[in-house]
C-alpha cells in the first residue's frame, strides 16, 4: 500500500510535469496487486462460502484474479517495446497482436479459474510462452538499438558510459533477465497451484 501511494504521489504530484503515460499506466499494477492481496484475504478467511458476503467477496476475487495477469503483462510489454522509453507511439501491427494475445490471455485465465483441471492450464501456459517470446524479442530488439546509439556515440569521441542510452541499455539488460525469471515463476506457480 505504502508503495503503491508513493508511486502514485510521485507520479501524479512530486513530477507530474515530466510524468508520462507509461508511468500513470504503471500505477495500476501495485494497485490492482494490493486489491487482489486484500480480495483473497477476504474470500480465503471467509471459507466455507455459504452466506452472500463470502459470494461477493468470491466473485470480486475472481473478477480482479482474471484482470491483474493481463495487465501486468501488458505493462511488461509496453515497456518491452519501449514505449514512452526509446519511442514515443508504437506501430498499429503491435498493439494488434498484443492485444490480441493479451484477451487470449484474459480468456483462457478465465477459464483456467472455472475449470479445476490440468487440460485448462495449457492454453494459459502457451500463451505466457507467447507474451514471453514477444517481451523478449521487443527487448533484444531494443537492447540492439541502444548497443548500435552506443557504438555510434562512441566513434564520434563520446563517453557513451555517460549518456542516457547506457543507462537504458543496462535498464533493458537487467529488464530481460527479470522478466524471464518472473515469466517462470508465474508458470511454476500455476503449475503447483493445478498439482
Amino acid at each position: 500500500l505504502v508503495l503503491s501511494l508513493l508511486w502514485a504521489y510521485n507520479t501524479y504530484v512530486r513530477h507530474a510535469a515530466s510524468a508520462r503515460d507509461l508511468h500513470k499506466l504503471l500505477t495500476w499494477v501495485p494497485l490492482i496487486q494490493l486489491a487482489n492481496g486484500i480480495l483473497s484475504l477476504l474470500y480465503f478467511s471467509s471459507c466455507p462460502w455459504d452466506d452472500t458476503a463470502a459470494l461477493v467477496f468470491a466473485m470480486l476475487w475472481a473478477v480482479v484474479a482474471i484482470l491483474k495477469e493481463p495487465v501486468l503483462l501488458l505493462c511488461l510489454l509496453l515497456i518491452a517495446k519501449g514505449w514512452c522509453i526509446t519511442r514515443t507511439s508504437l506501430q498499429r501491427r503491435e498493439m494488434c497482436v498484443a492485444g490480441s494475445v493479451v484477451a487470449l490471455l484474459y480468456a483462457a485465465i478465465s477459464i483456467n479459474l472455472s475449470m479445476d483441471s490440468l487440460v485448462s492450464l495449457v492454453p494459459m501456459v502457451l500463451l505466457y510462452l507467447v507474451i514471453l517470446a514477444d517481451i523478449s524479442a521487443s527487448i533484444y530488439a531494443n537492447l540492439r538499438i541502444l548497443k548500435a546509439q552506443l557504438l555510434v556515440l562512441r566513434s564520434l569521441g563520446v563517453d557513451p558510459t555517460t549518456t542516457p542510452v547506457a543507462k537504458k541499455h543496462a535498464m533493458y539488460s537487467r529488464f530481460a533477465l527479470l522478466t524471464a525469471l518472473y515469466t517462470l515463476c508465474e508458470i511454476l506457480i500455476h503449475s503447483l497451484a493445478q498439482a
